[in-house]
């Protein structure tokens, strides 16, 4: 009997009496050869091999492995879609803080809408001679700290607040502060057959006018309005509309700035009692201002005193 006989009639002998047990041909008798799917068995208590268990089981530990690896993979992919939404939700709060949204909420029109926006800012800061704002520091640090926690437990990023309102960006600051002597810069575009421009215009209109953010928050304002409230420009910047009248009337200027803002109407008017040192009845016109693209950009306030 030669020895790969002997060696089949001890495998044979192992499977017969029903002993669980791994044989690698590849070491006899201390020699050690080139290991082939045929040298190794694998043998069960009746004989069978996991490919055939009488449990129906194949594979148990590598199954299990794939399952696990999925798992991850779908925590990972849950944590990069619900990254991404939140991303489109914090950008849409900052475009409509700005009126820079229309009624369209999908993440192309908010892509579009982003663009647009940008390429205004850089319009307009170039025109105005201003620096480009600085670059905000880079995301991949904190991708980089989620990568290394990638086998841990999934840590899902809070969406913000519902009172949370994110501030404009640092190039919508630089619009708001922008010197008088820069800012005709900004209004290129001059009346026919005139030196002026629109700007000029509305500093010497002949009804005291505000123009404002969405919120209500001064931005500037024309000559009459400065006579009648006696106010200079910087003291005007730290008011907004609702606090120019009294409390009582709040309520009714809040109500035509919103259906202004809802496009339920072009131009919203009502009585009220402003107050800035002493109490005035005016009649106030509020309307909105669009920008080239057709977005609400602005509120403009016209002020008539009634005594």
């Amino acid at each position: 009997m030669d020895r790969r006989d002997h060696e089949f009639d001890f495998a044979q002998h192992v499977k017969e009496e029903g002993y669980p047990m791994h044989i690698n041909l590849g070491v006899i008798d201390g020699m050690q050869r080139g290991r082939t799917s045929s040298d190794s068995f694998i043998f069960g208590p009746e004989g069978t091999t996991p490919g055939d268990s009488p449990n129906g089981a194949t594979g148990a530990d590598g199954l299990a492995a794939d399952v696990s690896r999925k798992q991850r993979h779908n925590l990972r992919e849950q944590r990069r879609i619900m990254r991404i939404g939140n991303q489109f939700e914090q950008l849409k709060k900052k475009l409509e803080s700005v009126g820079f949204l229309s009624n369209k909420k999908d993440k192309h029109s908010i892509l579009q809408a982003t663009i647009e926006y940008i390429a205004a800012l850089e319009r307009d800061s170039h025109a105005a001679g201003l620096p480009p704002p600085l670059p905000r520091p880079s995301s991949s640090s904190d991708s980089g700290k989620e990568n290394m926690n990638s086998n841990n437990h999934a840590i899902e990023s809070m969406p913000p607040p519902t009172n949370y309102t994110p501030p404009p960006p640092p190039a919508v600051n630089y619009m708001w502060n922008i010197p008088p002597s820069q800012s005709v810069q900004c209004v290129p575009e001059m009346v026919i057959d005139s030196t002026a421009t629109y700007r000029h215009v509305f500093l010497h209109t002949s009804v005291p006018c505000v123009l404002t953010r969405l919120d209500g928050s001064i931005v500037e304002s024309n000559y009459l309005f400065h006579e009648l409230f006696n106010a200079s420009p910087d003291e005007l910047r730290l008011y907004n509309l609702y606090s120019l009248c009294l409390p009582a009337d709040v309520p009714k200027l809040q109500g035509i700035v919103s259906k202004v803002l809802s496009f339920e109407v072009n131009s919203c008017r009502a009585s009220m009692m402003w107050k800035y040192g002493v109490e005035r009845h005016v009649y106030v016109s509020v309307a909105l201002v669009r920008d080239h693209t057709g977005q609400a950009v602005n509120l403009q306030c016209s002020v008539w005193p009634l005594a």
